[in-house]
């Protein structure tokens, strides 16, 4: 799929890192086990998924919220046509259920564990201004790349957000979201969105503080109490996870422009490094103390310029 086929499905990516933050705040045992995962080398359970992946589900399978199936068959009444039900393993808890219309747009229903139903309905474009309107509860402006039209407020019904999404007009041409392809454009999405989270600044510890609070609060889970250590410890391994998630994306960038034999990229794989823009010279010198010691196996230009090294072994 060429990058400029960008749409909008953003809200999974602001859920998935909202729980994530609300994941750090956690009892001292937790972050034992955090730490310990860390240092094996192995992703923790409050991993930053750079990418995720839509796994149908049984169309007679239990609904995790009771009102879930009444949303739906209000977008079926609105002439929304379901285009699947999914669960995506990244996201704990959630599972999705799509829906396109024959004017081109698409409705995203989301059934999660814990947090009651909402949804999207979007307008896609073939450029970067789309448009769509969200009932999430977690919605966080600074999360949406630019360019992207939102409009978001959780006490909208289905009609009312259909209404909405006919007065935003993105400039670009209309991509028709289809049964076939809205699985696709909404991955895509999520890999845009999750680019722009992590090549703009970590939240702050207050605000990571706040994001937990909010998922208590729709969870129905017990407010986290956080005292100063542990607020620096949530953001220290945050900070970690984000660099983790990016270079992962880098390097997702890195193979699809530059396709390799799974068992090629498995031998090298352990000992590639990429430098990217966002570094310090320190962060640089760490990672690549003799860069000419080290191949030059390419450059990319997104999620952040960088480039990636095989290190002599």
């Amino acid at each position: 799929m060429k990058t400029f086929l960008i749409v909008v499905f953003t809200v999974l990516a602001t859920l998935a890192i909202s729980l994530v933050l609300a994941g750090f705040l956690l009892r001292w045992w937790v972050r034992r086990r955090i730490l310990a995962a860390i240092a094996a080398g192995e992703s923790p359970e409050t991993a930053i998924a750079p990418s995720i992946q839509f796994v149908p589900i049984d169309g007679d399978a239990r609904w995790q919220q009771t009102s879930t199936p009444a949303v739906f068959e209000r977008f079926v009444a609105l002439g929304y046509v379901g285009a699947g039900r999914f669960r995506v393993p990244e996201i704990a808890g959630m599972e999705v259920v799509f829906g396109t219309h024959p004017d081109g747009t698409a409705a995203a229903i989301y059934d999660h564990v814990s947090i009651p139903t909402f949804f999207d309905v979007v307008r896609m474009a073939t450029d970067e201004t789309s448009a769509y309107v969200t009932t999430t509860p977690l919605h966080d402006p600074t999360h949406t790349p630019p360019g992207v039209i939102v409009v978001a407020d959780d006490s909208l019904s289905p009609e009312q957000a259909v209404d909405l999404l006919r007065g935003l007009r993105p400039t670009g041409e209309l991509l028709r979201a289809t049964a076939e392809n809205v699985c696709a454009l909404a991955v895509a999405s999520y890999e845009r969105q999750i680019a722009h989270i992590l090549t703009t600044n970590a939240p702050s510890e207050e605000r990571m503080r706040a994001v937990g609070e909010r998922v208590a609060a729709l969870t129905g889970s017990e407010a986290p109490v956080v005292d100063d250590e542990g607020l620096r410890f949530a953001a220290r391994i945050h900070r970690s996870e984000r660099e983790r998630a990016l270079i992962a994306l880098i390097v997702q960038s890195f193979l699809r422009t530059n396709p390799l034999r799974a068992d090629e990229w498995e031998r090298m794989r352990d000992h590639v490094v990429v430098v990217h823009d966002r570094m310090s010279p320190e962060e640089r010198d760490e990672i690549l103390p003799d860069p000419d010691a080290a191949k030059v196996l390419g450059r990319v230009e997104s999620p952040v310029p960088a480039t990636i090294y095989l290190l002599s072994h």
